[in-house]
């Protein structure tokens, strides 16, 4: 890649970098654009576009109120939870 091309990009972006750090940027640039091209070669036509990465969905459910509250008591009684006027109070992390 052309300094001429690093220092427009570099202008775009508003950063300054000394001129031996823009040989290595180059040079990382010209490997990356090389890896770019490879992937141009592969044969696409017969992939169906994606718009994302999978085609899996979330499953929702409704929000359901336990009417055993009793047992939720028996449940958590050795979490370091007490149940306070249907809330349940939590120790302080601070």
């Amino acid at each position: 890649m052309e300094f001429e091309e690093i220092n427009h990009l570099l202008e775009l972006a508003r950063i300054e970098i000394k001129e031996e750090e823009k040989e290595k940027l180059s040079k990382d640039l010209e490997s990356i654009l090389n890896y770019v091209q490879k992937l141009n070669e592969v044969e696409t036509s017969t992939i169906e576009p994606m718009a994302g990465g999978t085609f899996l969905e979330n499953v929702y459910r409704e929000d359901e109120i336990n009417p055993h509250k009793e047992n939720l008591e028996k449940e958590l009684k050795n979490a370091a939870l007490k149940l306070t006027n249907d809330f349940w109070e939590i120790p302080p992390i601070f």
